[in-house]
């Protein structure tokens, strides 16, 4: 029986505080994290106070993008761009693609 790996509640806290650990070293920055699962959904999300709205949907989006692209969504984007295409293309089919 084929069973995927998934991510545990503990493997996400632990993820999530490591991250956050790292962002409140700039508390200047405040940025929003969201962890998915390999098809997108949402397992996990934290902001630090004063994050803007853009942000709070960016990172979410952002987590969708590199779980369907199977890549962060930096190298997606450079992917998209040397092919001649955007995450805005109507072909690619989902709304809450970004880079």
């Amino acid at each position: 029986m084929y069973q995927k790996p998934l991510l545990s509640l503990d493997q996400t806290r632990r993820a999530m505080d490591a991250m956050l650990d790292k962002a409140i070293q700039e508390p200047n920055r405040p940025v929003a994290i969201a962890i998915v699962d390999d098809a997108g959904n949402l397992l996990s999300y934290g902001r630090m106070d004063h994050c803007r709205p853009n942000p709070q949907a960016f990172a979410v989006r952002k987590a969708y993008t590199s779980a369907l692209s199977g890549q962060d969504s930096v190298a997606y984007a450079e992917r998209l761009k040397s092919q001649g295409r955007s995450v805005s293309d109507k072909y690619l089919g989902k709304s809450n693609l970004v880079f």
